[in-house]
């Protein structure tokens, strides 16, 4: 057999073991069971988080994959980063208006504290809802607690999601994770709209370190 004639075959070989090579490499960052794999942008040095309180809010680089760190399955794209939770509740406490930044872009969010009828406030948790100054059509549903935030941001034909992950770093930062509800796949039923839980509970509890 000629060279010409096993340069298709040889070639095919190549591109089947690269292949394999690739899928080796995502079973290894992903798990065996291939579950709950979140790809991680915040693994180039150019990055900035999704949604990012100004001052409060730093990426993290982790080699930890999705079931690990608690993520939901169906999210195939996040960020994940670390909230400075003392600061966004002084903010907040304090009335004053968050400055934001999603996909880079500086806005403003104007948020006014609402009262749920259960004794959540008694746990230090506290929830918030609002819009992006300049967009009245934008809507903010956020709530703190000590130890975690979660936030629905919808604009600009997206939205945007913040919640905790069940994990914390050895210094006991909780770790969360941002996304876009575009970046989750359909599958069997919804992930739950925060709008249902706007009083999220307190992810510090059992938290792994």
């Amino acid at each position: 057999m000629k060279w010409t004639d096993k340069k298709p075959v040889v070639t095919g070989i190549f591109l089947a073991l690269i292949f394999l090579v690739i899928i080796g490499c995502v079973v290894y960052f992903c798990g065996e069971s291939m579950q709950s794999c979140c790809f991680l942008s915040g693994e180039g040095e150019s990055e900035v988080p999704l949604v990012d309180f100004t001052g409060a809010t730093t990426l993290v680089k982790s080699h930890k994959n999705g079931t690990e760190l608690n993520i939901q399955s169906t999210i195939e794209n996040c960020d994940l980063v670390i909230l400075d939770i003392e600061k966004i509740r002084k903010q907040l406490f304090a009335g004053d208006n968050l400055s934001v930044k999603i996909e880079g872009k500086p806005y403003l969010m104007v948020l006014k504290g609402f009262t749920i009828k259960t004794p959540r406030e008694v746990s230090g948790i506290y929830s918030y809802t609002g819009y992006l100054d300049g967009f009245p059509e934008s809507e903010i549903v956020l709530t703190a607690g000590e130890h975690s935030v979660v936030a629905s941001i919808r604009a600009f034909g997206e939205e945007y999601i913040v919640d905790s992950a069940s994990y914390s770093n050895s210094d006991g930062e909780v770790y969360h994770f941002e996304y876009r509800t575009g970046d989750v796949r359909i599958e069997g039923e919804p992930l739950p709209a925060v709008q249902d839980y706007l009083a999220h509970a307190d992810n510090s509890e059992g938290l792994d370190n």
